[in-house]
């Protein structure tokens, strides 16, 4: 059992290729959360969390996840992570999260993919892409081994004190940040309402027929930025001249 959130597909082409790997199946958070997330499991079975790292830490969504998730039985949870530039502390704030609510951590992967938090980076072209890609094959290549042969391994960065303070002094931001007053639909828009499917936590909506954001804050995601069909979802002044991400595996 995997469970994964993906805006831009990221996770979710981790989470698909590992699944195929060792033979598991791939659950959607943003699908899952509306549910009761009480599940079965066999005693000391695997369960993954593959998530993306926001600002050095834990998307609010996963938080409220693990929050909610109950077994029946005692599963061994492993952690996979999908980073930009680095993933600075975010490992340890999953770690207490998840043991906040009753659940250990056992082994964390950490892996390069495309950055495309596009409210503050060009997303990488084409052959960037491709390349970074390439590159994460080989290490999920590396986790499915680990995976399938039982070792107690774990492939993660190392985390320099630059990083640790970095990671400090970024995630508050997210915490107590995230707001929505800057989205906008720019001329573009063909008010298609693809961005009201989109949204992972439904704070979209279509009004006037154009798309208006209906809470103070969200998560982050930037998939209505990123998958908007025409380019039309803005954020301030800032996305207008960069190009969107949509994993091109996935």
């Amino acid at each position: 059992m995997i469970f994964y959130f993906s805006a831009t597909g990221n996770s979710r082409y981790l989470a698909q290729r590992i699944a195929d790997g060792i033979g598991d199946d791939i659950n959607d958070i943003a699908e899952e959360i509306k549910g009761d997330c009480r599940y079965h499991v066999e005693e000391g079975e695997k369960v993954g969390i593959v998530s993306p790292v926001y600002f050095y830490g834990v998307p609010t969504i996963l938080s409220d996840f693990i929050g909610r998730m109950s077994f029946d039985g005692h599963p061994e949870f492993y952690l996979v992570l999908n980073f930009g530039t680095f993933p600075g502390t975010a490992r340890d704030r999953f770690r207490t999260v998840m043991e906040e609510n009753g659940h250990t951590l056992g082994q964390c992967f950490e892996v390069r993919m495309p950055e495309n938090y596009v409210l503050m980076f060009d997303p990488p072209g084409r052959e960037e892409t491709e390349s970074i890609l390439n590159d994460a094959d080989d290490e999920v290549e590396r986790i499915i081994d680990i995976l399938k042969s039982g070792k107690e391994e774990s492939i993660i960065t190392k985390n320099t004190l630059y990083r640790r303070m970095v990671s400090s002094f970024a995630y508050p931001f997210y915490r107590h940040g995230r707001g929505t007053r800057r989205f906008y639909a720019d001329n573009k828009c063909m008010k298609c309402g693809k961005c009201v499917d989109l949204c992972p936590i439904g704070i979209i909506e279509m009004d006037g027929r154009m798309p208006s954001w209906k809470s103070s804050k969200c998560i982050r995601c930037c998939a209505c930025i990123n998958r908007c069909p025409h380019d039309a979802i803005q954020y301030g002044l800032s996305t207008r001249s960069r190009r969107r991400y949509k994993n091109p595996r996935v």
